[in-house]
């Protein structure tokens, strides 16, 4: 081994060591999480509807109505385009829970049960999130320590791959590096697994762990609007001083939506917040298509009063570290790009839980063979 790559080796080591049992936590969960929303609607299934034949939906006037709510009450109402999903309608006081409707009839729907497969979702979402840490300052922490982990990640996967890179490229190489073998024992079969499982993940881990990066600090983020020199986000409108806002003024919640719906017929998801004292505006987020996709996705600023488009963001219109921003999240979870993305991302995980494994064992093997000779 020349110079050059036992400098990376021990820095790899080093690396590897120090963030391998976050990194198996972080990728064992993950990997759990990879297909959580299918699987939970699988066992439990979701609140829906069955509309009578025929039937139309009500206006979200009539629906809210229906429902003896006065729209004053309404923070924000979401709905879909499919009609056997309720609308969510979410109110002021935090402390008041959101309703679920029929669109058909508004009746309420009862929200989902905590039942036991969203209780391990969500215990398994802990882990993966803050190492299981409760609330306070130890979560705090844990959450650093899964970004440094992270981080440490996105380092460990390009020097892995300069350290596996054959000096020549042949076939009986090759097939040793980048093909699980059978019969092998010991330090050889964590070598081999370990190479194998970093040749065939090394880009999706990559990019899942880099994506984590961005999504556990704010620096990141900033250092990309600056190096692309992103313009300062709009500041939404502030209220006029001494004019109080005048509920009675406001267009009606069906009159907002027919807006709305005019400039995005093809919506998929609608989630509008409705004006108040402290946000006299109208704000309207549409998805269209997969509505995990940020180039899919609508921001529109209504008038209050008249309904007309005050301001219409679309994913073309954003800066281009903006853009990139915006595929963080469901990059991450792979999401964005449907099933398949979400199965490669499960499979990027599942690599991190092998490479993590053979790693800290191959580490531990080394330790144990230099404390032998110790001794000796």
């Amino acid at each position: 081994m020349n110079a050059a790559k036992s400098i990376v080796f021990w820095v790899h080591l080093t690396l590897g060591v120090g963030a391998g049992l976050v990194i198996l936590i972080l990728s064992l969960s993950g990997m759990l999480l990879g297909y959580e929303r299918q699987m939970i609607a699988w066992i439990d299934g979701g609140p829906t509807v069955v509309p009578t034949p025929g039937a139309a939906r009500l206006s979200l006037d009539a629906l809210l109505e229906r429902a003896a709510i006065d729209r004053a009450d309404v923070a924000s109402l979401a709905l879909r385009s499919d009609p056997s999903v309720p609308v969510i309608v979410r109110f002021p006081d935090p402390r008041r829970r959101p309703v679920m409707l029929n669109p058909f009839t508004g009746a309420g729907i009862d929200p989902p049960a905590n039942t036991p497969a969203r209780r391990t979702f969500a215990w398994i979402r802990q882990w993966h999130l803050f190492l299981g840490s409760p609330e306070g300052p130890l979560r705090t922490a844990a959450g650093a320590v899964s970004g440094a982990a992270m981080l440490a990640l996105v380092l460990l996967v390009p020097l892995g791959i300069y350290l596996w890179w054959p000096s020549t490229w042949t076939k009986a190489s090759l097939g040793a590096t980048v093909m699980f073998r059978r019969g092998l024992t010991g330090r050889a079969r964590d070598f081999n697994w370990h190479t194998t499982a970093g040749v065939w993940s090394a880009l999706p881990l990559f990019l899942v762990a880099l994506t984590a990066v961005f999504l556990s600090y704010q620096w990141p983020g900033v250092w990309l609007d600056r190096v692309l020199g992103a313009p300062a986000p709009a500041s939404a409108p502030k209220p006029v001083v001494g004019m109080p806002f005048v509920k009675e003024a406001a267009a009606s919640p069906s009159t907002l939506f027919a807006s709305a719906e005019r400039l995005r017929p093809a919506w998929q998801t609608m989630t509008m917040t409705l004006a108040t004292a402290r946000g006299p505006s109208v704000q309207v987020a549409i998805a269209e298509g997969n509505t995990f996709r940020p180039d899919l996705r609508t921001t529109v600023v209504l008038d209050p009063v008249s309904a007309a488009p005050v301001r219409v963001t679309t994913y073309s219109s954003l800066s281009l570290s903006r853009r990139l921003l915006a595929w963080v999240r469901n990059s991450h979870t792979g999401e964005a790009f449907g099933v398949a993305g979400q199965t490669v991302a499960t499979a990027a995980s599942a690599g991190g839980v092998l490479l993590a494994w053979t790693g800290l064992a191959l580490a531990w093997r080394r330790f144990s063979r230099w404390r032998a000779r110790r001794r000796a």
